[in-house]
């Protein structure tokens, strides 16, 4: 019915037709490849380069930065997130992040100090999303980009606590081609 529409379709109409083409996107947040849950993160920062997915061959690829703030439940001196493997290439870390380890789509980061509860940390996370097909990022020739996560999947475009009682601001900053 959306296809014999005369009009273009909006985002939203993308986005609910992909959802019931696709697989069902199962995500078990209770099992053993589970992060640990020491902090509690504050604000995703994520600036993304999406120029190129506006353009053919239109790629589900992209560059990103990320700063997360969180604040330490208890004394840590590394955070575990989520960050799918096969949709994510982490290719650095900064700020309170001296190094990370990137398996079992676990992304574990070794901060500089070990910080005591209560202390607002923020760790700065580069990385890129790779050209897969993943269920989470869409491109289409028709000129939109658009995710599709609700309520758990983020995972699979940046690295974060993804887990429906995780709550955060959420800031997001994207390069893409001038509109006509």
């Amino acid at each position: 019915m959306l296809a014999a529409q005369q009009y273009p379709l909006t985002g939203s109409q993308y986005c609910s037709l992909k959802r019931t083409k696709s697989e069902p996107m199962l995500l078990k947040t209770a099992s053993p490849a589970s992060p640990r849950h020491t902090f509690d993160v504050l604000d995703y920062k994520l600036t993304l380069d999406l120029y190129k997915n506006f353009f053919a061959p239109f790629p589900r690829s992209f560059s990103g930065s990320e700063v997360i703030t969180f604040r330490a439940d208890s004394a840590l001196n590394t955070i575990q997130l989520n960050a799918v493997n096969t949709s994510l290439q982490i290719d650095s870390v900064g700020l309170a992040a001296k190094s990370f380890s990137h398996q079992n789509n676990i992304l574990t980061l070794t901060l500089d100090a070990t910080y005591a509860p209560s202390s607002v940390v923020k760790v700065k996370i580069n990385y890129t999303h790779l050209n897969t097909a993943d269920n989470a990022i869409y491109v289409s020739s028709d000129g939109f980009f658009f995710t599709d996560c609700e309520p758990e999947g983020a995972r699979k475009w940046f690295p974060c606590w993804d887990a429906r009682s995780g709550k955060a601001t959420f800031n997001l900053t994207a390069q893409v081609p001038p509109s006509d």
